[in-house]
Formats: structure tokens, sequence, C-alpha cells
């Protein structure tokens, strides 16, 4: 019998078997995050482009989100109590100047440590985690990384916490993006010390009850401190500066919109938008986002007059019923909630309260915007967004009926606000926010 293996035979030979690959192993990403849905959603959206890339991602933060979290396709973990949450977001001091940043740093921060610390350890023990993605005031469940040796990548929402002592900044409605260098050094400085005694003295009070020793400038620390850093916001709305971590990545702002608990009936919004033509071109969209919102305190009465005041249609978001006006004029009506997906294209101009997420589907959406701060990051976001010509800005100690009219009627009366939004929104087209940010994740994942 004649041997078939010699080459003038070999086509005859069975084929050989491909060589075995393992398949890739599942990466499971935790992301810890804490605070309003402005400071939840972003993760959503990077946690959606992670497990489109075939991660298994469990987000952990408070309850009240699990129903967007799981709708998502991701995974959910509890950490605190509903009641935590709106003890916070229904404290009157949440929108007040100096007592915001006090109340966020002893009952947000500083009640979520030992609850994260224990949740995050406790999704380690049911399965192998690969890397943990943070909130950067989301405190604990870095050190326990550090602690485990698992990569780390901490999330910026807003340019102002950057903390680059190069890169001019707003803390207050008295300050200035337009401040001297040597202003600047001298804000960062107090804010630094300040940042000491708020920060540090409680939360190094709360690494010595963990088992972690003492870390001095804990603000700066938990940013810088950690293998990657991502600056979630456009370029177009703060480029890269000298003096930022060496680590860090802006990635493009990372938006999701979406809430099944809340969801207005789309059909009377969008009917309602038909019947807005009736009463001629434009549309005022009013927003005071997730927080500020239980603080309206008149506001939303206010919206109605100055729109009636100008003859222009208007739509309310009041995030509860509670908080509309009892009586609207007939070309006003006020929603619970609606997706700013679906109601910002319709749009003239947008007023709001200045938090980043709500910033960034405006800018998105090339409308220009009134910006009425009330706390924190919303007085940088709104000095930013007027030095890009794109929006006004009315501090909200100084909001009244003919104010908002008046600064209303400035914005929609001049072309050049709608011409630089709609010019920066092309600009911003080529930003992919949450793919960029899973891309640095998984990026980082490989280089380790």
């Amino acid at each position: 019998m004649q041997c078939v293996t010699g080459a003038r035979y070999r086509h005859l030979a069975p084929p050989l078997p491909p060589p075995f690959r393992r398949p890739p192993l599942m990466k499971n990403i935790l992301i810890t995050t804490i605070g309003s849905a402005g400071d939840i959603h972003p993760f959503i959206a990077v946690g959606i482009a992670l497990a489109r890339r075939g991660c298994r991602v469990t987000v952990l933060t408070n309850p009240y989100y699990e129903e967007r979290i799981r709708a998502a396709g991701l995974l959910f973990a509890p950490v605190g109590t509903r009641e935590d949450l709106f003890r916070v977001l229904e404290d009157p001091a949440l929108t007040k100047p100096w007592r915001s940043p006090l109340l966020i740093i002893r009952e947000l921060i500083g009640g979520s440590v030992g609850p994260t610390i224990a949740a995050v350890n406790a999704q380690i023990a049911q399965r192998k985690v690969d890397l943990i993605v943070r909130h950067h005031i989301s405190l604990g469940s870095r050190w326990v990384a550090q602690k485990q040796n698992i990569p780390c990548v901490t999330c910026v929402l807003a340019p102002l916490f950057m903390m680059n002592p190069n890169a001019p900044a707003v803390h207050h409605p008295s300050q200035s993006l337009n401040a001297s260098p040597r202003i600047m050094r001298m804000r960062l400085a107090f804010n630094k010390y300040l940042l000491r005694l708020l920060y540090d003295r409680p939360l190094n009070r709360q690494r010595r009850i963990h088992g972690f020793p003492k870390e001095r400038d804990l603000f700066r620390t938990e940013i810088q401190s950690c293998d990657k850093v991502l600056g979630l916001w456009s370029r177009a709305f703060r480029p890269p500066i000298d003096g930022d971590p060496a680590n860090v990545t802006i990635t493009g702002f990372c938006t999701f919109d979406s809430s099944p608990a809340q969801q207005a009936d789309n059909h009377d919004l969008t009917t309602f938008l038909e019947e807005c033509k009736q009463f001629g071109p434009g549309l005022l969209v009013f927003t005071l986002g997730t927080s500020v919102v239980h603080h309206s305190n008149g506001f939303y009465e206010l919206a109605a007059a100055a729109a009636s005041a100008l003859k222009l249609p208007a739509i309310l978001l009041v995030g509860d019923a509670k908080y509309a006006p009892k009586t609207l004029p007939q070309s006003v009506r006020a929603f619970p909630y609606a997706p700013y997906s679906l109601l910002f294209p319709a749009a003239t101009a947008i007023i709001h309260h200045g938090g980043i997420g709500t910033t960034a589907a405006a800018m998105a959406h090339g409308k220009p915007t009134v910006i009425i701060p009330f706390a924190n990051d919303e007085f940088d976001n709104a000095a930013r967004a007027q030095q890009l010509g794109i929006s006004l800005t009315l501090l909200a100690t100084r909001l009244s009926a003919a104010r908002l009219r008046d600064t209303l009627a400035q914005l929609t009366s001049q072309p050049a606000f709608s011409q630089a939004a709609h010019a920066l929104a092309t600009r911003m087209a080529a930003d992919q926010g949450p793919s960029d940010a899973a891309d640095a994740i998984l990026g980082l994942l490989t280089s380790r």
C-alpha cells in the first residue's frame, strides 16, 4: 500500500485542523458613581460602549437609578438608599454657593465612602474585577483598587475639577475666566487650603476607620493618583492644557438621556410641538436638571411669564408635577420629563442651570442658551459657554421676570448666538465620547 504523505500526493491528505485559540476572556468592569442624574448618565453611556466591546459591566450606584441602568443592558449593584440620595437633593443648601460644597462633602461624598468600600469588596469577592472606573467624587473605590492592585480609571465630568494651575476657572459668581495668572494662582492656593480643611480631615478619618493610611490634598489625589484620568467633555469646550495630569485623555461628552421611570408621554410632547407652530417660530425650553429642580422657588412661574411676554411658546421640564405652575398660558406646557434628544432639536433657545449634562446636550444640538447658575461647577460651565459666544449668564440671585425676559430677548434677537452655537455643534459632531472613553479604558487593560 502506497503512502500518500509525499508532496506529490499531499492534496489527498485530510486538512489539518486550525490551531487552537483560547477564546478571549470577558473582562469584568466595575463602574462606581454617586450624585444626581448628571453624575450617573455619562457612566451609563461609557458602560454601554464597554458592553458593546464584549465587557461585563456592573454599575455601582444609588438604587434610584437601577431601572435605567438595567434597561441599558448593564448589571447593577446598589450603594446606599434612595432616601440617602434625596436627603441631599432636597436639602435647600444644595443651591447655595457657599453651603452646597459643604453639604456634598459631608452628606453625599462622606456618607457614601463606607458603603462604597463594602460594595466594591463584595463585587471583588463575587467575581474577579479586572478594572474599576470611577467618578472622581466616588471615594473608596480607588482605595480598594490600590490595595487589591486593580487598575483604576478616574473620570472627571467638568473642567473645573481638574484643578489645573494654568487653566482659568470660576469657582464663585464674583469671579471671571479673564483673571490674570497671578489672580488664578491666588485662587487655587486659597482653594487648596480650603479643601484641606473641608476634605482632608473628614475623609482621612474615614481612611483610618477602614484601614487606609493618611493622604494629603485628597481632592487632587483622588483625581491624579490612579492609572488613567479621563476628562469626559469635548475639546471644543475646554482643550488639553499644560499642567493637566500626564495620564489624562479628553474624550468628548458622554451623553445618555433615557429614564423609563420618568418618561413623559412622547405622544403628548410631539402633539404640543406641532401645536407650537401656530404660535409662530421659536420655542423656549426651560429645565433645571435633576437636582436644582427641587429648589425651583418660582423659577417656572417666571419662565412662563417671560415666554408669554415675548409671545414665544415654551416647554417647562419640571421633574415632578408638583413643581409645575398651577396655571399656564395656552402656549406654555409643563412636562415632568422629556428626553433632550427628542426635545432640544425643536428648541430655539434653552434656559437651564448650567449642569454639565444639560450644557453638553445644548451644545451638541447647536442651541444658544441662557444659563442661570446656582452653585458648584455651574458658574464655571456658564462662564465657558458665554466665552464661546453661545450663551448669556443670569445669576440666580438676580433672577426676575423682567431680567429673564430681557436676557431672552437679547439672545433670540441676535443671530450671532445661534450661528456660534451651530458652528460649535459642527465641530463637536466628530466627537465620539463614549467610544473614545471605552478605548482608553481597554487600552489600559492591554498595557497592563
